[in-house]
């Protein structure tokens, strides 16, 4: 039995937190003023190193488009991420996402986004929920997805 495939002969697929938060990110109607609104996503996610090389068109990270670690770092120096998404005074703030820098003290310029960070030893991000608009994610699935993501970061890291 290949357990890659699932029973009904397609590939099984990894959901990540990120996935359930879009599926339930939906339009609502209010019954008050029966009008559509667009509510505040039922999950996000502060930002991550990985918003420096997704690409929005295709929904994908692109790592293969820096060659070496010279020209990720000077993507990560300009502050921006996809330019459809990150433009004008958007940027990606180097000290919410890194730690561990060099130097410590990074100087980023909050208009443009550009930043002198060199190293940077750690990274950390977080998942955010409405638990009252999404009462099916339980403490179980909770539980389980924090495991899954301490089994990552130690097989990442071994």
């Amino acid at each position: 039995m290949n357990s890659t495939i699932r029973p009904d002969g397609k590939p099984w697929r990894n959901i990540t937190f990120s996935d359930i938060c879009k599926q339930y990110n939906f339009t609502k109607f209010d019954e008050n003023d029966n009008e559509e609104y667009n509510p505040p996503p039922v999950c996000s996610s502060s930002q991550k190193p990985l918003d420096f090389i997704y690409v929005k068109q295709d929904n994908s990270y692109h790592l293969s488009d820096y060659s070496t670690d010279v020209h990720l770092l000077h993507k990560v120096r300009t502050g921006k991420g996809d330019p459809k998404i990150f433009y004008g005074f958007n940027s990606l703030f180097i000290n919410l996402i890194f730690a561990g820098t060099y130097p410590h003290d990074i100087d980023q310029d909050i208009m443009t986004g550009e930043n002198d960070v060199l190293v940077g030893k750690a990274s950390s991000f977080a998942y955010f929920t409405d638990g009252e608009r999404q009462t099916n994610l339980t403490s179980l699935w909770y539980d389980d997805f924090d495991r899954l993501v301490t089994e990552a970061a130690v097989n990442f890291t071994a």
